[in-house]
């Protein structure tokens, strides 16, 4: 089987389990994605198979946009939201303005 399938990965499966998974419904070998997911995030899990397997090196030169939401003043031991809360939420003083305005270098990639 040839093509590319779009799947809307849900939180909980790596992207290996997607891949895995498609393996076994479609009897294809050659399933590969065209960018990882981590496990807690979903979304949009391009694959390709059988032939087009060929094409992924295409798709990694091009440009990916990620969405997520950032909580100031809030830390887990694990730095992810999948980790147990460190202490009490800390006030922050900031607008986005602020953030604009901030000499880093991820701003205009962020579209801030």
């Amino acid at each position: 089987m040839d093509g590319v399938l779009i799947v809307n990965k849900p939180a909980g499966m790596t992207s290996h389990d997607v891949v895995a998974r498609v393996r076994r419904i479609t009897g294809e070998k050659s399933v590969g994605h065209l960018g990882t997911l981590d496990p807690m995030a979903t979304g949009v899990l391009p694959l390709v198979l059988g032939r087009f397997t060929r094409l992924a090196q295409f798709y990694n030169e091009a440009d990916k946009r990620y969405q997520g939401t950032i909580r100031f003043g809030w830390a887990t031991d694990t730095y992810d939201a999948e980790g147990t809360r460190n202490g009490a939420e800390q006030p922050v003083n900031f607008t986005l303005d602020d953030l604009r305005a901030a000499p880093i270098g991820w701003r205009e990639k962020a579209n801030l």
